[in-house]
């Protein structure tokens, strides 16, 4: 009760001003103090009665009577009430303060150990107990640091377990036979001992480097997210994909790719999970296959690439001005998929950027578990929270369904046709038909009937309408985005750099045979191919014109090509660009360059 108590007063003054006891007790600073004092004495000396017991106690030769089951329901009553609680609203446990998160998980666990510890008699202490006790309270520590201070449902579920084994030992220590402290001590040793031997080889090995990027605050707050420096990671193939597990590594500056020849590039090619390219291995991607061909064409020009998954202009920039300036590029290719234009909100409100007076991106005000949380220095919790994350919901029905249909061949060698049908029982709706397709693209959003309006302001279908279908939230994330690419620009030509818009075509837009499975994901069938004109288009090449900047569209090339009888340019299922997607975006892009080069010189 002391201890509650010595809490609460704690609680109330973190808060400082936030209520009314808060206000009352400053009004009495000086009371307020003494009792404050008062209540963490008489902490610790009912913590030194009860947990270590003097001589004539310790020496006592009586047996410890285990907590009866009504004593152990009431007190475990409160966990299962608290993660059934946070399972339900988890934003809404991490939005609390964490003094009330805190104030709450040692209430818990102050009243699991006052029901645990009740017993007629003392058990006889030992320094076993000692050892055991103590190991208990540290696992205690580390739960309610992760409970009070972490901010994702990793921390909150594995400090849970955490707090589970941590109540289970030192109830042991409490209570339990000597025979059963024992073993508890050497269960725990042994699985500490184990921890730390695969701690030391993940660390020896340097496995699980490259998730610093994702959970260092300070690289956070500069990127928002981005791929770690020198770091490596395997990317394994989804059940319908094609591609064997590719090696992505990264060199000193994070970018894919083996260390820059020179300090200062001509190209630089600037974009998201196309330009990242994980399902290809290096060799085959676009950014090497671009300097192959323009060394074949007789042009020397030192070629470099950048792109993260999720990435859109914003953080592209963002790291432009803190990194890819350094390598003073001629010319920033800056490839725009349909996902990269918000259809509502601010992208720098969505990513919680702060803006300098110039309105340039200062940092990234995101919350983020501190690195001196006790599971954030631990790379084995690392892999682990990284391995949750790749078992998401998606994925994991997928394989579900994967699984309970049996097939007797894998998708990576079963025929074309073979995995269209498992990707349309896969998809969770049938395709839309040819007459809805019609309707999301040409009729206004109002106007659609019930059923097609959810679907009119998802995936690419917003962009697809032409301008004067979009909605004014869609103008006004327009006219934002538009804000971002005329400082990028300004920002590069006072580099003595060009700022080249290219955009990635859709494959939807190029042929029926192009991202065959993955279609069926958006509800459009193998019959369909979208218009090779959109919204999105007419928008990128007027903001263009506006400030002179050079707009790339490669849409018709590819169509034609396809004409031509060429293999498709993307990948079946993932849809990104295949190897013979990559090879023509190089080729594209080298003939551009070669056009354009003696224009790009004479401009530095």
């Amino acid at each position: 009760m002391a201890s509650w108590i010595v809490l609460l007063l704690l609680y109330v003054n973190l808060f400082g001003g936030r209520s009314t006891t808060a206000r009352i007790a400053g009004r009495y600073s000086v009371s307020y103090t003494l009792a404050l004092g008062a209540g963490l004495l008489a902490l610790v000396v009912s913590a030194r009665s009860t947990l270590w017991p003097r001589g004539s106690e310790a020496r006592g030769d009586s047996a410890a009577r285990a907590p009866s089951p009504r004593d152990r329901i009431i007190a475990l009553a409160g966990w299962p009430l608290l993660v059934a609680a946070v399972s339900t609203r988890l934003l809404w446990w991490f939005q609390r303060p964490w003094q009330l998160r805190l104030f709450v998980c040692f209430a818990l666990v102050d009243w699991s150990l006052l029901w645990l510890a009740r017993a007629r008699e003392q058990p006889a202490w030992s320094s076993t107990r000692s050892w055991l006790l103590g190991a208990a309270l540290l696992l205690l520590t580390a739960a309610l640091q992760g409970l009070s201070l972490g901010v994702s449902g990793f921390s909150f579920w594995i400090s849970v377990i955490v707090m589970a084994a941590a109540l289970l030992m030192a109830s042991g220590a409490l209570t339990g036979s000597a025979i059963a402290v024992r073993n508890t001590l050497t269960i725990a040793g042994s699985t500490m001992v184990t921890l730390a031997v695969m701690e030391g080889a993940l660390r020896g090995m340097h496995v699980a480097e490259g998730l610093m990027a994702f959970d260092d605050p300070t690289y956070v707050r500069q990127f928002h997210h981005n791929t770690a420096p020198r770091s490596a990671f395997i990317r394994h193939p989804q059940p319908l994909d094609e591609f064997p597990p590719v090696l992505i590594e990264t060199n000193s500056l994070g970018m894919r790719g083996p260390e820059l020849r020179r300090s200062r590039v001509d190209i630089l090619l600037l974009g998201d999970s196309f330009i990242q390219a994980q399902q290809i291995a290096w060799e085959q991607t676009v950014t090497p296959r671009l300097q192959s061909a323009l060394e074949g064409r007789g042009l020397r020009a030192a070629v470099a690439s950048h792109g993260v998954l999720g990435w859109s202009p914003l953080l592209e920039w963002n790291w432009y001005l803190k990194v890819g300036r350094q390598l003073h590029p001629k010319v920033v290719l800056l490839f725009f998929f349909w996902n990269d234009l918000w259809i509502a909100r601010d992208e720098a409100a969505d990513y919680r950027a702060v803006l300098t007076s110039s309105g340039r991106p200062a940092y990234f005000d995101l919350r983020i578990g501190p690195r001196w949380l006790w599971f954030r220095w631990l790379r084995t919790f690392q892999l682990v929270e990284y391995t949750v994350q790749r078992l998401g919901e998606l994925q994991v029905r997928r394989l579900f369904n994967l699984s309970r249909q049996r097939p007797t061949t894998t998708a990576r060698d079963a025929g074309l046709e073979a995995v269209k049908a498992q990707a349309r029982r896969m998809a969770a709706e049938e395709p839309l038909e040819s007459r809805d397709i019609e309707h999301l693209l040409r009729d206004d959003p109002r106007a659609l009937p019930n059923r097609l309006r959810p679907i009119a302001q998802t995936k690419f279908w917003p962009s697809m309408r032409p301008r004067s279908l979009w909605t004014t939230e869609q103008r006004n994330a327009a006219a934002s985005s538009e804000r971002i690419l005329r400082l990028f620009a300004e920002d590069v030509q006072a580099d003595s750099g060009r700022l080249v818009v290219v955009y990635v075509t859709n494959p939807l837009q190029v042929s029926t045979d192009e991202c065959a499975a993955g279609r069926y994901f958006d509800r459009v069938d193998d019959a369909t191919v979208l218009p090779p004109t959109s919204g999105l288009q007419d928008w990128l090449a007027d903001v263009c014109r506006r400030y002179g900047l050079e707009f790339l569209d490669p849409t018709a090339a590819m169509r034609a090509r396809h004409r031509a009888g060429a293999p498709p340019l993307h990948l079946r299922a993932d849809c990104h660009w295949s190897p013979a997607g990559h090879r023509f975006m190089a080729e594209y892009l080298a003939s551009w360059y070669a056009e354009r080069r003696r224009s790009i010189q004479l401009s530095r």
